[in-house]
Formats: C-alpha cells, structure tokens, sequence
C-alpha cells in the first residue's frame, strides 16, 4: 500500500527508483511466492513479519529472491515479533480440533475468560511454556522481551528476537543493511507498547548484491 512508505523515514526516499508504481496482490506469505525471481526494483513488508512465527526466515527470503539485483527492500516489523505467546488467545470461532492441529506441542488448551482488558467472553487460552523453554535455550537470539499488562486479550508474555538477528539473516541473504533503527513506544492499537518503554519497532532498509 503507498501509504506504507509513511512508515519510514523520509531520508529513506534517497535509496529508492523514481516513479515508484505499486502493485497489491493478496498471496500466502508462507508458501513460495508467485513473483518470478529478480521481478522488483524495491520490495516492501511493513507489520506483517511479526504474524509470521518460525516462518520469518522464509518470508525474508521470498522479500530478497523477488529484487533485482541493486533493488531496495523496507522491513517493519514489531519486536517482539510473534515468533511463540505465551497463553495465546483464540475466540471461541476456532475450533478446539484447529487449535489442536495448530499446537500440537501446546501444554494445555483450555477455555478461560480473560479477567484483563475489554474481553468479558470465554476464549480459548493455549499454553505454550514448554516450547517456549526450549525454544530460548536452543536459540540465544531469542529473548522473554516484555510483558504488555493492558493487552486488550489478557496479559502477555511474547518471546521476540534480538534486533542483530533479524540483520544478520538479511545479510545472510545476500543483502546489505543501509539503515537500520530501533524504535520505542510504538502506537499500536492492542497496547504492545504499554508497560515499561520497551523499544518496539525495528526498521531495516537494505540493497541486494
């Protein structure tokens, strides 16, 4: 969306073509996309990889494969990103078979009523510390980044990354990072940036080798 290009800086305009067109097409970002490769002078992803869980390795490879060489790519994204929650919350629209097959490794799916924010209906709470332990011993990138005490969906603990991380797979990638910020006390509008003042928006703009 052009709209999007608000979300960076105005410094960034220097990196990009001239005469910019877009194009929005709606795609499955955790499958192979359907963009030939090198199809783009610049690629765009802002406030989507954070939904993306243990797939972000994959979605920032398919935003690199689709640049041309020399191309331009923007990458938001809220750290934490939501790469596990702990007690993550689901309406009562999923199904408890869909949760089920969603978290296998999950230690308990049960129905609860949040007693936090404006949520006064049963949900689903899934239970995710198990995984999560062994999520972070397996991997030192991965952090308990903060606790948001007015999520409107029932407190939360989420495990983000450290922001080298994130720079370290663009480069991997065959990428290099022209400007990279961290930012804090985002507006978002479910309180992820409530509690302590956390920064919570990494920004990245990279050129492809």
């Amino acid at each position: 969306m052009p709209e999007s290009l608000n979300e960076f800086n105005k410094d960034v305009a220097i990196y990009l073509p001239e005469n910019i067109s877009t194009r929005t097409i709606l795609a499955d970002l955790s499958k192979r996309w359907q963009f030939e490769d090198s199809s783009f002078d610049a690629s765009m992803m802002t406030w989507a990889l954070h939904w993306m869980g243990k797939k972000h390795r994959h979605v920032i490879k398919e935003l690199v494969r689709v640049m041309k060489p020399g191309g331009i790519g923007l990458l938001t994204t809220l750290t934490p990103f939501d790469v596990l929650i702990k007690n993550q919350l689901f309406p009562h629209t999923f199904s408890l078979d869909d949760l089920e097959r969603l978290y296998p490794d999950a230690d308990e799916i049960s129905s609860v009523v949040p007693k936090t924010g404006d949520v006064t209906h049963p949900m689903w709470k899934v239970r995710l510390d198990t995984v999560i332990e062994k999520c972070l011993i397996q991997n030192s990138d991965f952090v308990i980044v903060q606790t948001h005490l007015r999520s409107r969906v029932g407190r939360k603990e989420l495990v983000g990354v450290q922001p080298e991380y994130l720079t370290r797979i663009i480069c991997e990638e065959g990428c290099e990072v022209l400007r990279f910020d961290n930012y804090k006390n985002v507006n978002y509008p479910n309180e992820y940036s409530s509690g302590p003042k956390k920064k919570t928006l990494l920004y990245y703009v990279f050129r492809k080798f």
